[in-house]
């Protein structure tokens, strides 16, 4: 069971208590993307790491160190305090006919080793040259058969092919991630593989550990970081401890999003005692910066950024719905505020197979109270029009507490 706050934080030692997945949630986090079915010997997920599998189960990859941050936008304040609670991490595993090109084909070979799907499209301006024609494989788990398509690969700019390709599917380019790609043993081949100053983009950051309050901010300038990190840094080495973890360590916590990397909310670690963390690829990537470096960096960040609200982490709104028609249903909001005339009505539409296949294969319906998730802005000026869901999962408000069966 996860149960998280939505107006507060759970300490790392909560988070420990869901370091192993079973089978099911395995399999599942492979349908999805999140694994490979093989993982190298040096893989062993530590408590942030083993974090990283199970939010990806359920569909989100949120930061460890944030981890209590509700994925409710909170209504701009109309809200009633409530928790929310997820009963069991696996996902929906969707017949083959209601599963998106980018859902039904999951891996590729290349050179003998295994890619899989992020399920994150990039543009064609991020293509580099292609590398050839492969397999594209799929498996239909209903009916227990195989299903392959070629498809060209190509690399992408500013990573090399070893770490991660693009691949040309019906509707777009995705990024596919080898997850049996050894760590560079140093941060400056790691850099050389990787431009992470060009590809990441540094979201917001928190300082965490000790005293600190766990305050957001955004920095003004990220050129003296990579600075720091590419020239001074070349020579750190990659630390092969499965047991390390933040701790009572002080640390600034990013959250990174990369699109050519195919990651939203990953984690990018400096601790105060010198070490460089990230999940970015995966599993933990642990460099030894030193503690001067890492000084530099911490007290750059802490003097050229600004202080910012908390945003949620999925763009989510929980109702009940009271319409559904071909083209789409309608969610009120009104039970959760804290005056019901404050409540909203959304209209979802079910232009997208991906909200759709909810309403026609009666996951959810009339009365029935949900948390949709979608992505980009809501157009308040058309009825608080939905135009890109992507789920819409059955919760039970009780005393407060919104439960999400998944």
């Amino acid at each position: 069971m996860r149960m998280v706050n939505a107006m507060g934080f759970i300490d790392d030692e909560l988070i420990l208590e869901a370091m192993a997945p079973s089978k099911g949630e395995e399999r599942s986090a492979r349908f999805r993307g999140g694994l490979g079915k093989k993982t190298a010997p040096w893989i062993k997920w530590g408590g942030i790491a083993a974090c990283l599998v199970m939010l990806i189960i359920a569909g989100a990859v949120i930061l460890p160190m944030s981890f209590g941050k509700s994925k409710q936008n909170l209504g701009d304040g109309r809200y009633k305090s409530f928790t929310i609670q997820a009963q069991g991490e696996t996902a929906i595993l969707w017949p083959w006919e209601y599963r998106t090109i980018g859902e039904k084909y999951r891996t590729i070979v290349m050179n003998g080793m295994e890619y899989w799907n992020t399920d994150h499209k990039v543009s064609e301006s991020m293509l580099g040259k292609m590398v050839g024609t492969f397999e594209v494989s799929g498996y239909d788990e209903y009916k227990e058969e195989s299903h392959v398509i070629s498809a060209e690969a190509y690399e992408l700019n500013d990573v090399v092919a070893s770490i991660s390709l693009a691949v040309k599917l019906e509707d777009g380019y995705y990024v596919f991630r080898n997850m049996e790609c050894l760590p560079a043993g140093t941060l400056g081949e790691l850099l050389d593989q990787v431009n992470l100053s060009k590809l990441l983009r540094l979201n917001w950051f928190e300082e965490r550990g000790s005293d600190l309050k766990g305050k957001r901010y955004v920095l003004n300038d990220d050129s003296y970081l990579w600075k720091v990190l590419t020239e001074e840094c070349r020579d750190a080495k990659f630390i092969d401890d499965q047991n390390w973890m933040t701790g009572k360590r002080e640390y600034l916590g990013f959250s990174v999003s990369s699109d050519t990397l195919g990651v939203q909310n990953a984690a990018f670690y400096v601790t105060k005692d010198g070490y460089l963390w990230t999940n970015v690829f995966g599993p933990q990537y642990l460099y030894d910066i030193g503690e001067e470096a890492a000084g530099k960096v911490i007290w750059h960040c802490r003097e050229n950024s600004a202080e910012i609200e908390a945003q949620p982490f999925a763009n989510a709104i929980i109702g009940t719905i009271t319409e559904i028609t071909e083209e789409y249903f309608l969610v009120d909001d009104s039970s959760l505020c804290k005056d019901p005339k404050d409540g909203i009505t959304y209209k979802v539409l079910l232009n997208d197979i991906r909200i759709s296949r909810y309403v026609q294969k009666n996951y959810v319906k009339l009365g029935d109270a949900v948390e949709v998730l979608y992505r980009n802005q809501i157009g308040e000026e058309n009825d608080h029009t939905i135009r890109e869901a992507t789920s819409a999962l059955k919760v039970t408000i009780i005393d407060g507490q919104a439960l999400i069966f998944e």
